[in-house]
């Protein structure tokens, strides 16, 4: 994406350093909801959080294909974060479920080396769709490669046996709770003066 947003930028008349946003809307979620992403699928289904994710990351990235302003990229590509973020810790497990062990080795070994190979060339490519197509293109050839996945993962991985519980929910709730407790100290935030003074006493 860093080679794209120039282009992006002179397209959607923002300024590049606007756009860094793109990457790092992206990262921040990704890495935000990695953890509760994988106690979600834990709880509810590997199979089903790999699929959501997948469907996910594929209807933001025509979102972002056909976005008109920066800042509708900037929102769709946060969401595109979390829809990675049910990815990335789930695949590995659904890998190693669906293998023996001795080659589940071997297939996660393989699918780290894809994923190598598809970083290594994602710049020139992105670069290449960018100068010859436009931006919008390497949003659209994840649309394909998203829907395959979601395809694949849908005929081979094996659907659970057992249910959520009532109280799945709850637990998965709870999972989200490291990024929502720093918002209750949000600077600025005004505390109680009784429950000052008592604690100063």
């Amino acid at each position: 994406m860093n080679l794209s947003l120039p282009r992006m930028a002179s397209d959607l008349r923002s300024s590049t350093a606007d756009l860094q946003w793109v990457i790092r809307v992206y990262m921040l979620a990704l890495g935000a909801f990695m953890v509760p992403a994988g106690r979600i699928g834990d709880i509810f289904g590997r199979r089903r959080a790999l699929l959501a994710g997948i469907a996910l990351f594929g209807v933001t990235s025509v979102f972002c294909a056909i976005a008109p302003l920066a800042a509708v990229v900037i929102a769709f590509r946060a969401v595109q974060g979390v829809g990675a973020a049910f990815i990335f810790p789930v695949f590995v497990s659904v890998l190693t479920n669906a293998f023996p062990s001795g080659e589940s080795s071997h297939a996660i070994g393989l699918a780290y080396g894809i994923a190598g190979l598809g970083n290594a060339a994602g710049p020139l490519v992105g670069g290449l769709l960018t100068q010859t197509v436009g931006w919008r293109a390497v949003f659209w050839l994840l649309v394909p490669l998203a829907a395959v996945s979601f395809l694949m993962g849908a005929k081979t991985i094996r659907r659970p046996q057992t249910k959520p519980s009532s109280g799945a929910w709850i637990s998965a709730v709870s999972s989200c709770d490291p990024l929502i407790r720093p918002s209750m100290s949000w600077p600025g935030r005004r505390s109680n003066p009784g429950t000052t003074s008592r604690s100063r006493l």
